[in-house]
């Protein structure tokens, strides 16, 4: 009977038609998230390809050869004449074959046996207890070889057998491999986790006009919705809940405060509440320590505050096409005179003409003290947050010894606040500018910095744009020292450094704020012997330096492709300014290569 034409397909019916039709199909149907392959990722292939012995390659791009059977053992037994050549090769290839760290130490461990010294050449009192005896299985016998033939045969250390063994302990099981299993200590709680989700799926969405056909099930934030507003309003979210995103030392205290509560273990909660009120104290000791140097009235003590504003987009434009495009950065470096409370200073600069890294703030640093420090003024006083690339860093250190070295100062101090409680002046300087900014279309870089002269009527900001010409390099000064102390003084947990001119070697650093109390670590950064004949071998000031950016820096073509774009929302008059831009990236080319804006910069924090 024939088939009527309403009846289904058949199989292979089925299969032609989505052969036939397989692009509609797909199209029609909601796409897949595509998988993750770990196997596929180069970092573990490169490893399985090291558990084997072969040929890897690390995360630097180095190469490292195969492993390859060591030579044989020069003691009186003559281990590998005893074994065997075929035996030997076979006892590598079986081990290496393993490619698994577990599985090789389950092998060792079966391979070295312990024992109680015979005889003891040094007495009774001889460190050594016992004896190790390895050995080695051919044709279903122990051989008992030594040790540097066993560790040859494998091509392996003596310490990767000794750690085997020493894991062991008494109960003989071989170890397991624990590299990578503990947990991140930034690691964010599950509720925390489980919260955010929810609170996204509940933001509002619409699709996409041009890419509907191809993702209808793909939805996108509507216009508007940055991601600072998306964080704002789950704030109010948490608010509601009685719950504090956990980003500080304070909030993640209040959290555990609260689980502790909650349980009724008065132990834990008396515990924490030590640990945040001592928190609270050492953020207030701090916030008058700089309260008491800007009511200082000794002339010859300069006072500042620096920060790093956040980055602003250029062009800043309102309509919702400049969401979904990349902007260009303009970088906002302050500088505020505690002493003067309404100085402020601005540097100015594009992610086209440097980074925000060390050697950036550091040149910035440098204009300001050559500029605007008076010259009576022999001691210097900086309050900062503890970033890192920017702040706190080898490089800022060194340059200012260098201050010391060429007898611009006699001292200098750079305290760092508290995280979570670095309130420092810029960050009112910074308020006024955003609020000023507010409802504004900036367009460049020298249209942030007109606006930035206009934001105050009273005591306006002094506003420099930085070139490239400003800007130099600081890495140079690193030839000249030794980092070898920095790790064990604590340079990570510094709370205060201090440069003073008694001790042109290097910095003293305080591991909290109050420098009558404690003792500091000094810290030696000439490098051999310190003697009066080698202090002229030692000097920073003596070091030129280069600039650091003698090229300019060369934005990613997406994001020129962007601004390109973005060039019919902007106003006639400041088009000239990107067809400049434009034309500078064009001819970096050649020694000038393209640096990535957002990495981090290469120093340096310990």
């Amino acid at each position: 009977m024939a088939s009527s034409s309403n009846a289904p397909a058949t199989s292979e019916e089925s299969v032609h038609q989505q052969q036939q039709y397989g692009e509609e199909k797909w199209t029609a149907s909601p796409q897949k998230k595509r998988k993750g392959s770990p196997s596929t990722w180069r970092r573990n292939v490169e490893k399985k390809r090291r558990d084997s012995g072969q040929e890897y390659k690390t995360y630097k791009d180095i190469t490292v050869q195969a492993r390859r059977v060591g030579p044989p053992c020069q003691c009186p037994k003559k281990c590998y004449d005893l074994v065997g050549d075929e035996s030997v090769k076979k006892i590598f290839e079986e081990y290496w074959k393993m490619a698994s760290h577990n599985a090789q130490s389950s092998y060792l461990a079966s391979r070295v046996t312990v024992k109680d010294v015979i005889r003891r050449y040094a007495g009774p009192d001889s460190k050594r207890q016992h004896t190790c005896e390895y050995f080695v299985m051919v044709n279903n016998n122990n051989i008992v070889v030594c040790r540097t033939a066993f560790c040859n045969m494998h091509n392996i250390s003596a310490k990767r057998v000794a750690n085997v063994r020493t894991k062991m302990g008494e109960t003989g099981v071989a170890p397991v491999d624990r590299r990578g299993t503990n947990p991140t200590q930034n690691k964010f709680p599950d509720d925390v986790v489980e919260m955010a989700k929810q609170h996204i799926k509940s933001l509002p969405t619409c699709t996409s006009h041009y890419s509907r056909a191809k993702s209808v099930h793909r939805v996108y934030l509507p216009p508007g919705y940055s991601q600072h507003k998306c964080y704002d309003l789950f704030k109010e979210q948490c608010e509601e809940r009685t719950w504090t995103p956990a980003r500080s030392t304070c909030d993640r205290l209040n959290r555990e405060l609260e689980v502790a509560s909650n349980n009724k273990d008065s132990v834990t909660h008396s515990n924490l509440l030590t640990q945040k009120k001592v928190h609270l104290v050492k953020a207030k000791v701090a916030r008058n320590i700089m309260d008491a140097y800007s009511e200082d009235n000794d002339p010859s003590l300069c006072v500042i505050a620096m920060d790093l504003q956040q980055t602003l987009a250029t062009p800043r434009l309102t309509t919702n096409v400049a969401y979904y495009k990349r902007k260009m950065w303009t970088y906002n470096f302050g500088v505020h005179n505690l002493k003067e409370s309404s100085m402020a200073h601005l540097y100015v600069w594009n992610e086209a003409v440097g980074k925000r890294g060390s050697s950036d703030i550091g040149s910035c640093l440098i204009h300001y003290v050559e500029h605007h420090v008076p010259a009576h003024c022999n001691k210097l006083v900086i309050f900062s947050d503890n970033c890192g690339g920017q702040n706190k860093n080898i490089n800022l250190s060194l340059l200012l010894l260098r201050f010391l070295h060429s007898g611009r100062f006699s001292q200098v101090k750079q305290y760092f606040l508290m995280p979570g409680h670095s309130y420092l002046p810029c960050d009112r300087d910074f308020g006024n500018l955003e609020k000023y900014f507010h409802g504004h279309e900036v367009y460049t870089t020298p249209h942030y910095i007109e606006l930035m002269r206009q934001a105050r009527r009273d005591h306006p900001f002094v506003v420099k744009q930085m070139d490239r010409e400003d800007f130099v390099d600081l890495d140079p000064l690193q030839a000249l020292i030794t980092k070898a102390q920095l790790h064990k003084a604590g340079f990570k947990d510094g709370r205060m450094f201090q440069f003073k001119s008694d001790f042109l070697q290097g910095m003293s650093i305080w591991q909290c704020y109050n420098d009558d109390i404690t003792t500091p670590v000094q810290v030696k950064f000439q490098k051999g012997r310190v003697s009066p004949y080698q202090r002229d071998k030692f000097d920073l000031a003596a070091v030129t330096l280069p600039l650091k950016y003698p090229h300019g820096v060369k934005l990613k073509t997406a994001k020129l492709d962007d601004l390109e774009y973005l060039l019919s929302f902007v106003p006639l008059g400041y088009k000239s300014w990107y067809a400049d831009l434009f034309q500078a990236q064009g001819q970096l080319v050649g020694d000038s290569a393209e640096v990535d804006p957002d990495d981090p910069d290469d120093v340096l924090d310990y």
